[in-house]
């Protein structure tokens, strides 16, 4: 059924024990997490997964744009979005 959504096997079987768990669904594909929503679960991307171990001091601020260069090495991330987190951290490494 979520493979009908337009999830592929890995994401489908993410979402599937994330509901029934009520845990959060780590997800980068834009398919998955539209099919995510219209489940009601809980998703982050692995850049939100990034930035939230930076704020909780388990990343550096100089660990967060290595690991976010490196995603973007293997993977699409929006322009975008890398600007407005490392905009963000550097918010936050400046308080």
């Amino acid at each position: 059924q979520l493979r009908d959504g337009g999830a592929g096997p890995g994401e489908s079987e993410v979402l599937a024990v994330a509901k029934m768990r009520k845990a959060t669904a780590v997800l980068d594909d834009k398919d998955a997490r539209a099919l995510a929503s219209g489940l009601d679960v809980e998703h982050v991307g692995t850049v939100g997964v990034l930035y939230a171990a930076f704020l909780r001091h388990m990343l550096g601020y100089q660990e967060l744009l290595t690991s976010l260069e490196r995603l973007g090495k293997v993977a699409w991330v929006s322009p975008e979005l890398l600007a407005a987190i490392i905009r963000r951290a550097e918010e936050m490494r400046e308080q």
